[in-house]
């Protein structure tokens, strides 16, 4: 395999190379065994981040997808990128309201199953409210008496 590049996403490191003339992604995790066996230049056409992109877009059209509204600020605004990738938080951001006086701004997002993207948004503490869907609210908002009567 001609190794094209190496991605972090959710935590997990993903290997981009091309086989057979074809590019696939492996996670980093799975790989048994590595062995150096020639030096490989990756090709000055290949755009590791754009075809990231194209990959997480169509591993994502299978899964199941629900829009979320929420109140966001400071190091929230910031952190979304990490919580849902580059391209949406550029798109969630470009369709924000403006900060209102306490720096809260109202977005949009669409994201993948509940119980993940509950776990994600966790991420952002205070500085994220969930608007709507009301079970998403109550499924952070459940993890997080949890986790407060924890270390409360």
């Amino acid at each position: 395999m001609d190794p094209l590049g190496v991605v972090l996403k959710a935590g997990a490191w993903y290997l981009v190379g091309r086989r057979d003339g074809e590019t696939r992604t492996y996670r980093v995790s799975r790989i048994d065994g590595l062995a150096l066996l020639d030096r490989f230049e990756r090709p000055d056409d290949f755009d590791l981040a754009a075809y990231w992109d194209r990959s997480v877009a169509a591993y994502a059209d299978g899964l199941p997808r629900f829009a979320a509204r929420l109140r966001i600020r400071g190091a929230g605004v910031e952190q979304l990128v990490q919580v849902i990738g580059d391209g949406p938080t550029r798109q969630a951001l470009a369709a924000a309201s403006e900060p209102d006086q306490e720096g809260w701004r109202t977005v949009s997002i669409t994201l993948e199953e509940e119980w993940y993207t509950a776990l994600n948004l966790l991420r952002l503490g205070p500085d994220a409210e969930i608007l709507d869907p009301p079970e998403l609210r109550e499924h952070v908002a459940a993890a997080a008496r949890a986790m407060a009567a924890v270390y409360g």
